[in-house]
């Protein structure tokens, strides 16, 4: 539900940031927002509105586990003990079979995502923020490029 809510956010704040730059385009058509600071302002709007949406949509969607199973109820124990004491019990045998070979799982991802360096929720988040920062690259160079043909007129 969380999950629906975050993509409807942010498809509203790119429906908004839409209609802003069409009432804008509409106005310089008919003699009106000639000046820069108007065009930066509301550019600047634009991209300030979809960041926000990525961002809600990454906290409403992004974090969402979903309800926890069986087996992360242990991988939670083991997170709360730490690499450590989880090795140090693992020795120890002091684990049953089944919560033994979650441990020797959960510290096998543990060491996975150490090697690789960035978990899938990290790459997620930086792909989203990439895109944001492409459409607000894309707004400046449009801000530049109306500000120079206003400045031309």
């Amino acid at each position: 539900m969380l999950a629906r809510l975050g993509s409807v956010v942010l498809w509203a704040s790119y429906v908004f940031a839409a209609f802003l730059l069409g009432l804008l385009v509409y106005a310089f058509s008919i003699g009106g927002a000639r000046d820069v600071a108007t065009w930066i302002i509301t550019l600047a709007v634009c991209a300030a509105a979809i960041v926000i949406g990525h961002a809600i949509q990454y906290f409403l969607a992004g974090n969402q586990k979903g309800p926890p199973k069986s087996d992360d109820l242990y991988f939670g124990d083991f997170e709360h003990d730490g690499e450590d004491a989880v090795r140090k019990n693992l020795a120890l045998k002091l684990y049953q079979p089944k919560k033994a070979a979650l441990a020797e799982e959960w510290l096998a991802r543990k060491e996975e995502a150490r090697r690789s360096g960035a978990t899938a929720e990290q790459l997620r988040f930086a792909r989203s923020e990439k895109n944001a920062t492409w459409v607000a690259a894309i707004m400046a160079i449009a801000t530049v490029i109306v500000a120079i043909i206003a400045y031309l007129k």
